[in-house]
């Protein structure tokens, strides 16, 4: 069975200060994950220690030249962060992602040390915008591989050779594409066994970013013109921007990709009919859930701007439905 650890969303923009837990505990190992009980200290006060970069070894800043994001606005959304033990020493590892071109993979020493592993690991994600990341064992040999979200590029595949080093698979995954992509989530949607991907899209920028855009007037009606109409709509007289389509991919068990159609009835609408194209949404942030009960990952995508958020009821046979 694959494994996935979950995107968080964190806009790194200074030194990491890492946090642990002050009382003791005893870890439960269960199938694919451990889990361990905090109880209160009887001396002292519950909580955490904040640590600082000096005691952990991280010393991350993402940062964000003031001339790009006003160029474009949609990097000040910012960057995320990955956490999974990518060498199974039984220790997490932090991968983090960056809008400068200088991603950064972190090894847990224990004892809350790490050290930053980056070049030997083979991880290069150079001049890319990185905005987000997930660890998941995409291809079922047991190591975690490395999802990373991008503008432009869509998603990177990197492949862990189960010795601590990676190498860019994306080609082969399937994964690439022009979009902005920003969240990843990972479940079995299909009920094969394999961890199947689902990509939040925002955008690769903003039109307001263009400073002008030329519309027209006919019949007294503002409209857009034919080469913008999948990117601007006019409703009551306001101009608004779609985002892009988000995707949906079908993990065959070797971490190879395969878009799922929009159209082709694997989605439908509130009725139970068949998509007649993809929503175009701002997406920011996705995840797999079992929503009513019935032993399938639903899917809640959180969207931006003024495109609604959205639930897909996954009824276990590859349809997913939209949910009123």
């Amino acid at each position: 069975m694959n494994r996935a650890f979950g995107w968080l969303p964190l806009i790194i923009m200074g030194g990491l200060e890492v946090v642990t837990c002050v009382a003791g505990s005893e870890w439960h190992q269960e199938k694919g994950f451990r889990w361990a009980e905090l109880p209160p200290p009887k001396e002292g006060k519950t909580g955490f220690k904040l640590l600082s970069p000096k005691e952990t070894g991280i010393n991350f800043t993402n940062t964000l030249e003031l001339r790009a994001g006003e160029a474009n606005r949609v990097l000040f959304n910012g960057s995320g962060v990955a956490v999974g033990d990518y060498n199974n020493d039984g220790l997490p590892d932090i991968y983090f992602c960056s809008l400068n071109g200088r991603n950064a993979l972190y090894q847990n020493l224990g004892g809350m040390r790490f050290k930053e592993v980056t070049d030997q690991s083979g991880i290069v994600c150079s001049n890319q915008y990185c905005r987000g990341a997930v660890f998941a064992d995409v291809n079922g040999d047991g190591f975690l591989d490395l999802l990373v979200a991008t503008t432009g590029n869509g998603v990177l595949c990197f492949l862990n050779d189960t010795h601590g080093k990676f190498s860019d698979a994306t080609t082969t995954a399937g994964t690439a594409t022009r979009y902005g992509s920003v969240t990843l989530a990972l479940a079995d949607v299909d009920g094969n066994g394999t961890l199947d991907l689902y990509v939040a899209n925002n955008r690769t920028d903003d039109i307001r970013d263009r400073g002008q855009v030329e519309l027209r007037m006919v019949n007294g009606q503002l409209t857009v013109p034919p080469a913008l109409k999948d990117r601007l709509v006019v409703v009551n007289g306001k101009v608004l921007e779609y985002g892009e389509p988000s995707s949906l991919y079908l993990n065959d068990g070797h971490g190879h990709f395969s878009a799922v159609s929009w159209t082709n009835g694997a989605f439908l609408d509130e009725e139970g009919r068949a998509l007649s194209g993809p929503p175009l949404d701002w997406g920011l942030t996705a995840t797999f859930r079992d929503i009513n009960g019935d032993g399938h990952p639903d899917l809640y995508v959180c969207n931006d701007y003024w495109t609604p958020d959205r639930i897909w009821l996954n009824d276990g046979h590859g349809h997913v439905r939209a949910e009123p």
